[in-house]
This record gives structure tokens, sequence and C-alpha cells, in this order.
């Protein structure tokens, strides 16, 4: 389900995040977008989800 080199695909990216915001189980999340649960761990806690965005953003003036 990774995209080339095992990278995550911007779709899962973003569902990774709306999962996470409703409060899911990182190990629920991986089984979910097909990853391990220390990269969605990674991801959402460290802000490495380049290309995503989290559930609800609004971009900003200026930005």
């Amino acid at each position: 389900m990774q995209g080339k080199h095992g990278h995550l695909s911007r779709e899962q990216k973003q569902l990774a995040l709306r999962l996470h915001a409703k409060g899911w189980r990182l190990v629920d999340i991986a089984r979910e977008i097909g990853c391990s649960a220390p990269m969605v761990g990674l991801m959402v806690r460290t802000g490495r989800h380049m290309g995503a965005k989290p559930f609800g953003w609004i971009r900003g003036r200026g930005a």
C-alpha cells in the first residue's frame, strides 16, 4: 500500500492524521493505512507528514 521506496502517499498521510485526530491508536492507524506503528508515531508526533495537512487545518494569512 505504500508508494515508491516505502513512502506513504499523500492520501495515506492525510488519512493517518484524520484518524489520529479522532483518537485512533497508532497501531490501528498503521494497520489501516498499511505501514508500521513507529512510522505513524513519527509522522504525527514530529510533523513528518509533508504534503498532508492536519484535519481541520486552515491556511493562515500570508502563508
